[in-house]
């Protein structure tokens, strides 16, 4: 059983709560034409470990998924927490809102302390 940084996803989720405005679940990371930022919780837990988004690989919707040391969002994320996949999927899931983000969350971590 791998060991979830705990820490990074709460501080992540803080920065979720603390700025509802710059939460984005429907993308990675998204910059609007007037340059306002907004973030996934992936997006949130890669930026809280000093990674950087790369805004020069945007589509057309000014959607980010890649970051500055070539690696995506979400597989900096997995990797940043000690997520196995598919709790990733589940914790990434652009249907939670930040409610249910906090939820999957804290569930993961008591999970990850009992070892299972």
């Amino acid at each position: 059983m791998t060991t979830l940084n705990a820490d990074l996803l709460r501080a992540a989720l803080a920065d979720i709560e603390a700025y509802p405005e710059q939460w984005e679940p429907q993308a990675w990371a998204a910059r609007s034409e007037a340059g306002s930022e907004t973030y996934s919780l992936a997006a949130r837990i890669c930026l809280r470990a000093g990674l950087s988004i790369d805004w020069t690989r945007c589509n057309e919707w000014g959607a980010a998924t890649w970051l500055t040391d070539r690696r995506t969002i979400p597989d900096a994320a997995r990797e940043l927490l000690g997520l196995h996949l598919l709790d990733a999927y589940k914790l990434f899931d652009v249907e939670n809102g930040v409610a249910k983000s906090r939820k999957v969350a804290e569930r993961m971590i008591k999970r990850y302390k009992a070892g299972r």
